[in-house]
């Protein structure tokens, strides 16, 4: 018989179960040279291991003619010694398991054939990744925003900003400001004074320490209001948004990053060869395979759950 292709994923998925079969270690026997069937390069029990098996191996692994031809009959042996040890269910699920990870190797090798990324590609990567590669300008932020809340009044909310804003004039520092806002008589009313991270004129928020999820965005009105203050330790205007009256007080300004076309491609290599990858996974999964799960599955899987 002839070998089918296999990869030493094989050989270690069979050694694991095989561990608790065998006594004691055994060197591989050694190999006698002989005359074989044409296209064979080596014989295991009567099983053939073909001269297209190796190119296979050696394509695959990127390993010498000689190695390759190591490798397939290792794997060679430890099949047999498999089929000899283990049960017909243990060896169906080794075998299911490396027909899907050999599928999958060969997905990889189909999605490095495609060449470099297109311009969709390219502008897809970059959107999901512009923190990365496409970063705009932005400015961080201290404020003080007295809250429009139920039953207060625009003129209330209004009068405490404007005193926040005269008192919080020439702070030299952050710390300042935030200090001399919460020193303000608020007259009942709701007012948070709070650090924030920068944000972008489309109120995208930038935190590299901890991103933002993709949909986090800043109110509009007051993204804007932040990026048009031009120098540190400068102040907004009283800004409002749907949330009450803003002061804000800039304290870094930020610096765009934006990647040229070919730095993106390099930077964002990884990034594009996953999406394809995963876009070759979907289609196969979408061409509708039945798949049937047991009424019984969670009984018959609790004892699994309960092993340390």
């Amino acid at each position: 018989m002839t070998r089918t292709v296999r990869s030493p994923y094989w050989c270690l998925a069979l050694v694991s179960l095989c561990l608790g079969c065998a006594g004691s270690q055994t060197e591989a026997p050694e190999a006698r040279r002989g005359v074989l069937p044409a296209g064979a390069v080596a014989e295991v029990e009567g099983e053939l291991i073909t001269a297209e098996h190796v190119a296979q191996v050696v394509r695959a692994q990127g390993v010498t003619p000689t190695e390759a031809r190591e490798l397939a009959v290792s794997d060679a042996l430890f099949g047999l010694h498999a089929r000899r040890e283990l049960s017909p269910a243990a060896i169906r699920v080794v075998e299911r398991a490396e027909r899907a990870r050999a599928f999958y190797r060969q997905l990889q090798i189909e999605v490095d054939r495609q060449g470099p990324a297109t311009e969709a590609e390219l502008a897809r990567a970059s959107a999901e990744h512009w923190l990365r590669v496409d970063r705009p300008v932005s400015s961080r932020t201290s404020h003080a925003v007295v809250r429009l809340l139920k039953g207060v009044s625009e003129a209330q909310a209004r009068e405490v900003a404007d005193r926040i804003l005269e008192a919080v004039r020439g702070s030299e520092d952050a710390e300042a400001f935030e200090r001399r806002a919460k020193e303000v008589a608020t007259d009942g009313l709701d007012v948070r004074v709070e650090a924030l991270p920068a944000v972008t004129v489309d109120g995208r928020v930038i935190d590299l320490e901890r991103p933002a999820p993709p949909d986090m965005r800043f109110d509009l009105a007051f993204s804007q209001a932040a990026n048009t203050i031009t120098e540190v330790g400068q102040l907004s205007p009283v800004t409002r948004t749907p949330f009450g009256f803003h002061v804000i007080y800039l304290v870094e300004r930020l610096p765009a990053v934006q990647l040229s076309v070919e730095e993106k491609r390099v930077a964002l290599a990884d990034v594009i060869q996953e999406h394809r990858v995963r876009q070759a996974e979907q289609a196969v999964l979408s061409r509708g395979s039945a798949v049937e799960v047991s009424r019984a599955a969670e009984s018959l899987t609790a004892e699994l759950q309960r092993t340390p």
